[in-house]
């Protein structure tokens, strides 16, 4: 089984690494920019222009990279109002659930001890509305009748 077949559905998508940090290329790029501005020799403009658009466009890339995969996430096009709006939603949702179980747990329900024993089916049977004898019954009754 590889990586893959392990992550959900929602990150299949997104490759490892996609997500990285930006602070080692910022960081790169200050430091060319700061080399080429502070050097005791004269480098051609040619040269610190080329290296800081280089530096410029790793980065770009990776910012377009990572925001393209935030987009093809599930819900990744909502914005922050969106997802706090459908996250109270949700959990308005879940406290109804709550609700709704604390109730059911708090209700005054038989246990199966309590059916099981007879006078509790005997008075359910009595309770219940006759649409006649039931064929065991009348079985028994009869046997009963004939031994006697």
């Amino acid at each position: 089984m590889n990586a893959a077949e392990t992550l959900p559905d929602v990150a299949k998508g997104v490759r490892p690494g996609t997500f990285k940090s930006l602070l080692p290329m910022v960081d790169e790029l200050l430091q060319t920019i700061s080399r080429h501005g502070t050097s005791t020799g004269p480098p051609t403009t040619v040269e610190a222009s080329e290296s800081v658009a280089n530096k410029a466009r790793e980065l770009k890339a990776a910012l377009t990279e990572m925001q393209d995969a935030a987009l093809d996430l599930p819900g990744g096009h909502l914005s922050t109002e969106d997802i706090e709006e459908l996250s109270e939603m949700l959990e308005e949702e879940a406290e109804k659930r709550r609700a709704n179980l604390r109730a059911f747990g708090q209700a005054d329900m038989p246990t199966t001890e309590a059916l099981a024993s007879k006078s509790e089916i005997e008075g359910l049977i009595t309770a219940a509305p006759s649409t006649g004898p039931s064929p065991d019954v009348t079985t028994r009754e009869t046997e009963d009748s004939e031994q006697r």
